[in-house]
């Protein structure tokens, strides 16, 4: 009787998970080394017991893509988000949300390494699927435009990103976002700042 109730395929797959959130503890405390290690082997086992065409093995791929941009392996984060892109087009087309997140990912990675114009290449690749498949006027549809916002400050285009940041507002508060929102609150900072910089160039002229 005890074991027919042994599964071991759903055993491993319940470790996985648990290694899973532990690694995505350690990703967003800052633990980078630590979250690589646990992430791989997550991944190890979710391969295994649930082959390779996996939702979350891809997520798992795109979160340790994401710790290799923060540690400046820009060129391995790529290549492995590239091969994430790859597949889940050919399991659930290239119009569809879970292909915008990893055009998503691609932009931060590219904009850690200061290449600017892929970064917004791909937010605008991000932001045409999730226009078409989320609706126009969303949180998920906000944050990219705020993204591409932060993308301009870094090239100086101050003017240009308070804009962009203007319409990521509108979108937020037809989202229903209130004015508290850290969302919004974190683009009014962004505004800020670049006031502060537009004023200084001003200055200097």
């Amino acid at each position: 009787e005890i074991m027919r109730d042994y599964n071991l395929e759903r055993d491993y797959d319940a470790y996985a998970e648990a290694l899973l959130d532990w690694a995505m503890f350690l990703d967003n405390t800052g633990n980078d080394g630590s979250a690589m290690k646990t992430y791989r082997r997550a991944l190890v086992l979710l391969q295994v017991v649930r082959g390779q065409d996996d939702e979350v093995i891809d997520n798992t791929l795109s979160r340790i893509a994401n710790v290799l941009g923060r540690q400046g392996r820009a060129g391995e984060a790529l290549q492995l988000l590239e091969q994430v892109k790859k597949r889940r087009i050919a399991v659930v087309g290239e119009n569809h949300p879970l292909v915008a997140d990893v055009y998503f990912s691609l932009s931060q990675v590219c904009e850690k390494k200061r290449d600017y114009q892929a970064a917004t290449a791909a937010l605008e690749s991000c932001l045409r699927i999730r226009r078409a498949t989320l609706g126009p006027f969303t949180e998920e549809v906000g944050m990219v435009i705020s993204q591409i916002g932060i993308v301009e400050a870094h090239q100086a285009e101050f003017g240009k990103a308070i804009c962009t940041w203007d319409e990521a507002l509108a979108i937020y508060k037809k989202a229903g976002l209130f004015q508290d929102d850290v969302a919004v609150l974190d683009i009014m900072e962004h505004q800020a700042n670049a006031r502060r910089m537009l004023e200084s160039l001003e200055e200097e002229q």
